[in-house]
Protein backbone atom coordinates (compact mmCIF):
# COMPACT_ATOMS: atom_id res chain seq x y z
CA UNK A 1 0.00 0.00 0.00
CA UNK A 2 1.05 3.31 -0.77
CA UNK A 3 1.19 5.47 2.65
CA UNK A 4 2.84 8.76 0.73
CA UNK A 5 1.97 12.22 2.03
CA UNK A 6 -1.08 13.81 0.72
CA UNK A 7 -0.36 17.67 -0.70
CA UNK A 8 -1.01 20.00 2.41
CA UNK A 9 -3.08 23.21 1.25
CA UNK A 10 -4.35 26.16 3.02
CA UNK A 11 -7.61 26.03 4.90
CA UNK A 12 -10.63 25.60 1.90
CA UNK A 13 -13.70 27.26 1.87
CA UNK A 14 -16.75 25.30 2.23
CA UNK A 15 -20.38 24.83 0.89
CA UNK A 16 -22.65 23.55 3.59
CA UNK A 17 -25.63 21.07 3.16
CA UNK A 18 -28.19 19.57 5.57
CA UNK A 19 -28.24 16.23 5.39
CA UNK A 20 -31.51 15.85 6.89
CA UNK A 21 -32.90 17.43 3.71
CA UNK A 22 -30.94 14.77 1.20
CA UNK A 23 -34.31 12.27 0.65
CA UNK A 24 -37.15 13.89 -0.34
CA UNK A 25 -39.79 12.96 1.79
CA UNK A 26 -37.77 11.90 5.03
CA UNK A 27 -35.22 12.93 7.32
CA UNK A 28 -31.89 11.66 7.29
CA UNK A 29 -29.25 11.27 9.78
CA UNK A 30 -25.69 10.94 8.43
CA UNK A 31 -23.53 8.86 10.85
CA UNK A 32 -20.45 8.24 8.02
CA UNK A 33 -19.02 9.11 5.00
CA UNK A 34 -16.39 7.74 2.48
CA UNK A 35 -13.36 9.02 0.01
CA UNK A 36 -15.99 8.99 -2.44
CA UNK A 37 -18.79 10.97 -0.94
CA UNK A 38 -20.88 8.62 -0.39
CA UNK A 39 -23.01 8.92 3.35
CA UNK A 40 -24.04 6.19 5.93
CA UNK A 41 -27.24 6.93 8.03
CA UNK A 42 -30.58 6.38 9.43
CA UNK A 43 -33.53 7.35 7.59
CA UNK A 44 -36.62 8.89 9.56
CA UNK A 45 -38.48 5.63 9.47
CA UNK A 46 -35.67 4.06 10.68
CA UNK A 47 -33.62 2.29 8.06
CA UNK A 48 -30.34 2.44 7.45
CA UNK A 49 -29.37 3.51 4.04
CA UNK A 50 -26.48 5.20 1.85
CA UNK A 51 -26.88 7.99 0.26
CA UNK A 52 -25.02 10.06 -2.41
CA UNK A 53 -25.53 13.10 -2.92
CA UNK A 54 -26.51 13.97 -6.94
CA UNK A 55 -25.49 10.36 -7.76
CA UNK A 56 -29.58 8.83 -8.02
CA UNK A 57 -31.72 6.90 -5.23
CA UNK A 58 -30.57 6.11 -1.50
CA UNK A 59 -30.14 2.43 -1.31
CA UNK A 60 -31.35 0.49 1.82
CA UNK A 61 -28.93 -1.83 3.23
CA UNK A 62 -31.56 -4.02 5.29
CA UNK A 63 -31.39 -5.20 8.75
CA UNK A 64 -30.80 -8.75 9.94
CA UNK A 65 -33.85 -10.57 10.90
CA UNK A 66 -35.57 -10.69 14.37
CA UNK A 67 -34.90 -13.39 16.71
CA UNK A 68 -38.72 -13.14 17.50
CA UNK A 69 -41.04 -13.02 15.17
CA UNK A 70 -43.40 -9.79 15.00
CA UNK A 71 -40.79 -7.66 16.36
CA UNK A 72 -39.10 -5.70 14.34
CA UNK A 73 -35.29 -4.91 13.87
CA UNK A 74 -33.45 -1.50 14.13
CA UNK A 75 -29.79 -1.16 12.23
CA UNK A 76 -27.67 1.52 13.51
CA UNK A 77 -24.93 2.08 11.29
CA UNK A 78 -21.15 3.04 11.74
CA UNK A 79 -18.80 3.10 9.32
CA UNK A 80 -18.58 3.26 5.45
CA UNK A 81 -15.56 2.22 3.13
CA UNK A 82 -14.66 3.11 -0.59
CA UNK A 83 -16.55 0.14 -1.73
CA UNK A 84 -19.41 0.63 -0.37
CA UNK A 85 -19.53 -1.94 2.70
CA UNK A 86 -21.21 -0.75 5.92
CA UNK A 87 -20.55 -1.93 9.33
CA UNK A 88 -22.79 -1.10 12.34
CA UNK A 89 -24.86 -2.72 14.99
CA UNK A 90 -28.32 -4.52 14.84
CA UNK A 91 -30.62 -4.25 17.80
CA UNK A 92 -34.10 -6.22 18.51
CA UNK A 93 -36.12 -7.09 21.36
CA UNK A 94 -37.04 -10.46 22.57
CA UNK A 95 -40.39 -10.15 24.38
CA UNK A 96 -43.29 -7.37 24.42
CA UNK A 97 -42.72 -6.62 28.09
CA UNK A 98 -40.13 -4.95 29.46
CA UNK A 99 -37.64 -6.93 26.57
CA UNK A 100 -34.64 -7.04 27.31
CA UNK A 101 -32.32 -6.04 23.91
CA UNK A 102 -30.23 -8.44 21.97
CA UNK A 103 -27.49 -6.78 20.24
CA UNK A 104 -25.88 -8.07 16.97
CA UNK A 105 -22.64 -6.79 14.77
CA UNK A 106 -23.13 -6.60 11.10
CA UNK A 107 -21.42 -6.30 7.83
CA UNK A 108 -23.60 -5.12 4.78
CA UNK A 109 -21.40 -6.09 1.27
CA UNK A 110 -23.54 -4.42 -1.82
CA UNK A 111 -24.77 -7.88 -4.19
CA UNK A 112 -24.47 -9.74 -0.85
CA UNK A 113 -26.56 -8.35 1.57
CA UNK A 114 -26.53 -8.10 5.53
CA UNK A 115 -23.99 -10.32 7.39
CA UNK A 116 -24.43 -11.21 10.94
CA UNK A 117 -20.84 -11.19 12.56
CA UNK A 118 -22.00 -13.59 15.44
CA UNK A 119 -21.55 -14.19 19.10
CA UNK A 120 -18.75 -15.30 21.27
CA UNK A 121 -20.16 -18.09 23.65
CA UNK A 122 -20.34 -16.45 27.29
CA UNK A 123 -22.45 -17.14 30.09
CA UNK A 124 -23.95 -13.58 30.27
CA UNK A 125 -26.17 -11.78 27.76
CA UNK A 126 -24.07 -12.24 24.96
CA UNK A 127 -23.28 -8.77 22.28
CA UNK A 128 -21.70 -7.76 19.38
CA UNK A 129 -20.63 -4.14 18.27
CA UNK A 130 -19.75 -3.15 15.00
CA UNK A 131 -17.65 0.21 15.74
CA UNK A 132 -15.16 0.44 12.44
CA UNK A 133 -14.06 -0.96 8.83
CA UNK A 134 -11.64 -0.94 6.62
CA UNK A 135 -11.22 -1.09 2.61
CA UNK A 136 -10.42 -4.50 3.17
CA UNK A 137 -14.14 -5.50 4.60
CA UNK A 138 -12.56 -5.94 8.13
CA UNK A 139 -14.61 -4.87 10.69
CA UNK A 140 -13.33 -3.60 14.22
CA UNK A 141 -16.14 -4.28 16.87
CA UNK A 142 -16.42 -5.32 20.64
CA UNK A 143 -17.83 -8.41 22.28
CA UNK A 144 -19.63 -8.18 25.64
CA UNK A 145 -20.39 -10.73 27.76
CA UNK A 146 -21.29 -9.65 31.79
CA UNK A 147 -18.65 -7.39 33.00
CA UNK A 148 -16.22 -8.71 30.14
CA UNK A 149 -15.61 -6.92 26.96
CA UNK A 150 -13.31 -8.31 24.18
CA UNK A 151 -11.65 -6.74 20.45
CA UNK A 152 -13.18 -8.41 17.61
CA UNK A 153 -12.61 -8.49 14.28
CA UNK A 154 -15.09 -10.34 11.53
CA UNK A 155 -14.59 -10.45 8.02
CA UNK A 156 -16.14 -12.60 5.17
CA UNK A 157 -13.20 -14.58 4.18
CA UNK A 158 -12.19 -14.95 8.00
CA UNK A 159 -15.34 -14.85 10.34
CA UNK A 160 -15.29 -13.63 14.02
CA UNK A 161 -11.98 -13.25 15.64
CA UNK A 162 -10.73 -12.20 18.65
CA UNK A 163 -7.83 -9.39 19.02
CA UNK A 164 -5.08 -12.01 20.39
CA UNK A 165 -3.61 -9.86 23.58
CA UNK A 166 -4.60 -9.58 26.87
CA UNK A 167 -4.59 -5.85 26.67
CA UNK A 168 -9.32 -4.80 27.28
CA UNK A 169 -9.67 -2.06 24.90
CA UNK A 170 -12.56 -0.04 23.79
CA UNK A 171 -11.56 -0.35 20.39
CA UNK A 172 -12.02 2.96 18.02
CA UNK A 173 -10.46 2.19 14.32
CA UNK A 174 -9.39 0.26 11.88
CA UNK A 175 -6.81 1.53 8.76
CA UNK A 176 -6.52 -0.23 5.18
CA UNK A 177 -3.18 -2.01 7.13
CA UNK A 178 -4.92 -3.30 9.60
CA UNK A 179 -3.02 -1.24 12.34
CA UNK A 180 -6.05 -1.23 15.21
CA UNK A 181 -6.78 2.40 17.75
CA UNK A 182 -8.43 1.48 21.25
CA UNK A 183 -8.36 3.38 24.58
CA UNK A 184 -7.97 1.73 28.22
CA UNK A 185 -10.18 3.29 31.15
CA UNK A 186 -10.26 2.73 34.08
CA UNK A 187 -10.42 4.65 37.40
CA UNK A 188 -6.51 5.08 37.66
CA UNK A 189 -5.55 5.34 33.78
CA UNK A 190 -6.96 6.31 30.70
CA UNK A 191 -4.71 5.13 27.92
CA UNK A 192 -4.14 4.78 23.93
CA UNK A 193 -2.57 2.27 22.11
CA UNK A 194 -2.36 0.57 18.67
CA UNK A 195 -2.24 -2.78 17.95
CA UNK A 196 -0.70 -4.40 14.83
CA UNK A 197 0.57 -8.11 14.17
CA UNK A 198 0.97 -8.75 18.00
CA UNK A 199 2.49 -5.80 18.74
CA UNK A 200 0.80 -3.13 21.14
CA UNK A 201 2.45 0.35 21.25
CA UNK A 202 0.97 2.80 23.70
CA UNK A 203 0.36 6.07 22.40
CA UNK A 204 2.68 8.82 24.42
CA UNK A 205 4.41 12.02 24.40
CA UNK A 206 3.81 15.62 25.08
CA UNK A 207 4.04 15.44 28.48
CA UNK A 208 0.46 13.40 28.72
CA UNK A 209 -1.07 12.54 31.91
CA UNK A 210 -3.78 10.40 29.59
CA UNK A 211 -4.96 9.82 26.24
CA UNK A 212 -7.90 9.36 25.19
CA UNK A 213 -7.92 8.50 20.70
CA UNK A 214 -10.53 8.42 18.44
CA UNK A 215 -9.24 7.83 15.04
CA UNK A 216 -6.48 6.22 13.02
CA UNK A 217 -5.75 6.73 9.23
CA UNK A 218 -3.20 4.68 6.92
CA UNK A 219 -0.31 6.03 7.58
CA UNK A 220 -0.81 5.46 10.82
CA UNK A 221 -1.51 8.73 12.29
CA UNK A 222 -4.05 9.44 15.30
CA UNK A 223 -5.52 11.94 16.56
CA UNK A 224 -7.78 12.47 19.91
CA UNK A 225 -7.58 14.35 23.59
CA UNK A 226 -4.81 14.57 25.66
CA UNK A 227 -3.91 16.32 29.16
CA UNK A 228 -1.02 17.09 31.59
CA UNK A 229 -2.98 17.70 33.96
CA UNK A 230 -6.35 15.82 34.03
CA UNK A 231 -8.20 19.14 33.67
CA UNK A 232 -7.53 21.59 30.27
CA UNK A 233 -7.78 19.69 27.32
CA UNK A 234 -5.75 19.67 23.89
CA UNK A 235 -6.35 18.07 20.88
CA UNK A 236 -3.29 16.03 19.93
CA UNK A 237 -1.92 14.61 16.12
CA UNK A 238 0.18 11.34 17.16
CA UNK A 239 3.10 9.88 14.43
CA UNK A 240 4.90 7.11 14.38
CA UNK A 241 8.22 7.96 15.53
CA UNK A 242 7.45 11.83 16.24
CA UNK A 243 5.17 10.77 19.33
CA UNK A 244 2.27 13.22 20.24
CA UNK A 245 2.39 16.63 19.18
CA UNK A 246 -0.30 19.06 21.16
CA UNK A 247 -2.54 20.95 18.25
CA UNK A 248 -2.84 23.85 20.79
CA UNK A 249 0.67 24.65 21.18
CA UNK A 250 2.11 27.01 19.10
CA UNK A 251 -0.49 29.78 18.68
CA UNK A 252 -3.72 31.49 19.63
CA UNK A 253 -6.25 28.83 18.72
CA UNK A 254 -8.72 31.01 17.15
CA UNK A 255 -9.84 31.37 21.31
CA UNK A 256 -10.46 28.05 22.08
CA UNK A 257 -9.21 26.78 25.48
CA UNK A 258 -10.11 22.80 25.37
CA UNK A 259 -9.97 21.05 22.43
CA UNK A 260 -10.14 17.05 21.32
CA UNK A 261 -10.01 15.74 17.78
CA UNK A 262 -12.24 13.18 16.69
CA UNK A 263 -11.56 12.28 13.22
CA UNK A 264 -8.03 12.59 10.66
CA UNK A 265 -7.43 12.16 6.91
CA UNK A 266 -4.87 10.88 4.97
CA UNK A 267 -3.55 14.17 4.19
CA UNK A 268 -3.20 15.07 7.78
CA UNK A 269 -6.11 17.60 8.30
CA UNK A 270 -8.30 17.24 11.78
CA UNK A 271 -11.48 18.24 12.75
CA UNK A 272 -12.91 18.21 16.15
CA UNK A 273 -14.91 20.03 18.81
CA UNK A 274 -13.62 22.66 21.34
CA UNK A 275 -14.78 25.20 24.39
CA UNK A 276 -14.23 28.53 24.16
CA UNK A 277 -14.90 29.43 27.47
CA UNK A 278 -18.67 30.35 26.63
CA UNK A 279 -19.93 27.43 23.71
CA UNK A 280 -18.58 24.84 21.72
CA UNK A 281 -17.45 24.64 18.23
CA UNK A 282 -16.36 22.37 15.70
CA UNK A 283 -12.55 22.93 14.37
CA UNK A 284 -10.34 22.40 12.06
CA UNK A 285 -6.65 22.21 11.82
CA UNK A 286 -4.07 21.70 9.21
CA UNK A 287 -0.25 22.23 9.93
CA UNK A 288 -0.01 25.19 7.62
CA UNK A 289 -3.20 26.67 9.37
CA UNK A 290 -3.18 25.68 12.62
CA UNK A 291 -6.71 25.47 14.57
CA UNK A 292 -9.27 27.83 13.73
CA UNK A 293 -13.21 27.62 14.15
CA UNK A 294 -14.91 25.70 11.49
CA UNK A 295 -18.19 27.86 11.07
CA UNK A 296 -15.53 30.47 9.50
CA UNK A 297 -14.63 28.53 6.59
CA UNK A 298 -18.21 28.07 5.60
CA UNK A 299 -19.42 30.43 2.70
CA UNK A 300 -20.49 33.38 4.66
CA UNK A 301 -24.29 33.30 2.80
CA UNK A 302 -24.09 29.15 3.82
CA UNK A 303 -23.28 29.88 7.63
CA UNK A 304 -26.43 32.47 7.91
CA UNK A 305 -28.78 31.20 11.14
CA UNK A 306 -26.42 27.95 11.57
CA UNK A 307 -24.31 27.01 14.80
CA UNK A 308 -21.44 24.08 14.24
CA UNK A 309 -20.08 21.63 16.85
CA UNK A 310 -18.33 17.59 17.07
CA UNK A 311 -16.92 17.83 13.66
CA UNK A 312 -16.95 14.56 13.85
CA UNK A 313 -15.63 12.72 10.21
CA UNK A 314 -13.25 13.79 7.14
CA UNK A 315 -12.33 12.28 4.03
CA UNK A 316 -9.70 12.83 1.86
CA UNK A 317 -11.52 14.96 -0.50
CA UNK A 318 -11.56 17.52 2.40
CA UNK A 319 -15.73 16.63 3.33
CA UNK A 320 -16.70 16.94 6.80
CA UNK A 321 -19.49 15.40 8.76
CA UNK A 322 -20.49 17.90 11.90
CA UNK A 323 -23.33 18.62 14.13
CA UNK A 324 -25.27 21.66 13.26
CA UNK A 325 -28.85 23.81 15.04
CA UNK A 326 -30.46 25.91 12.99
CA UNK A 327 -31.70 29.25 14.64
CA UNK A 328 -35.13 28.57 15.64
CA UNK A 329 -34.77 25.17 15.97
CA UNK A 330 -34.36 22.51 19.12
CA UNK A 331 -33.31 19.48 16.61
CA UNK A 332 -29.62 18.78 15.82
CA UNK A 333 -28.68 17.79 12.91
CA UNK A 334 -25.54 16.39 10.73
CA UNK A 335 -24.61 19.08 8.09
CA UNK A 336 -22.00 18.13 4.85
CA UNK A 337 -19.17 20.30 4.63
CA UNK A 338 -18.19 20.10 0.99
CA UNK A 339 -14.57 22.18 -0.14
CA UNK A 340 -15.75 24.99 -2.73
CA UNK A 341 -13.62 24.07 -5.85
CA UNK A 342 -10.87 27.32 -6.60
CA UNK A 343 -10.36 28.21 -10.28
CA UNK A 344 -8.13 25.86 -12.13
CA UNK A 345 -7.95 23.68 -9.23
CA UNK A 346 -10.03 20.34 -8.79
CA UNK A 347 -9.89 19.00 -5.03
CA UNK A 348 -10.57 15.60 -5.92
CA UNK A 349 -7.51 14.90 -8.51
CA UNK A 350 -5.06 14.87 -5.72
CA UNK A 351 -7.51 12.43 -3.95
CA UNK A 352 -8.37 9.91 -6.83
CA UNK A 353 -4.54 9.69 -7.75
CA UNK A 354 -3.72 8.92 -4.25
CA UNK A 355 -6.62 6.26 -3.99
CA UNK A 356 -5.83 4.38 -7.29
CA UNK A 357 -2.33 3.82 -6.29
CA UNK A 358 -3.22 2.81 -2.74
CA UNK A 359 -6.47 0.58 -3.54
CA UNK A 360 -6.85 -0.27 -6.94
CA UNK A 361 -3.30 -0.35 -8.15
CA UNK A 362 -2.80 -3.32 -5.36
CA UNK A 363 -6.30 -5.06 -6.63
CA UNK A 364 -7.52 -5.72 -3.44
CA UNK A 365 -11.59 -6.99 -3.17
CA UNK A 366 -13.08 -6.69 0.50
CA UNK A 367 -14.54 -10.08 0.40
CA UNK A 368 -11.14 -11.59 -0.30
CA UNK A 369 -9.74 -11.11 3.20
Amino acid sequence: MCTAALPATAAPRYALTDTATLIPGHTFQAVALNDRGALVGTRGDGHAVIVTPGQGEPIDIGTLPSQSPGFETRPVPAAINNYGQVSGTVYYNTTENDPPVIVRGFLYTPGVGMTDIGLLPTQYLPTTYGVGLNDHGVVLGMSVGGSRWETITFSLGRGLEVLPTALDVQPEGINDRGQILGTLLTNAQQASYIYHRGTVTEIQGAGAVYVYAHDINDRGWVTGGMSRDRVRGQAFLYKPGTGIVDLMAGGANDGFINTGGLALNNRGQVVGSGWTGSDTAGFYFDEETGIVRLSKLVEPADMVGWRLWDAFAINDRGQILAYGLRDGSNQTTVVLLTPVKKAGHDPDHDHHDHHDGRDRGHGHSPRGR
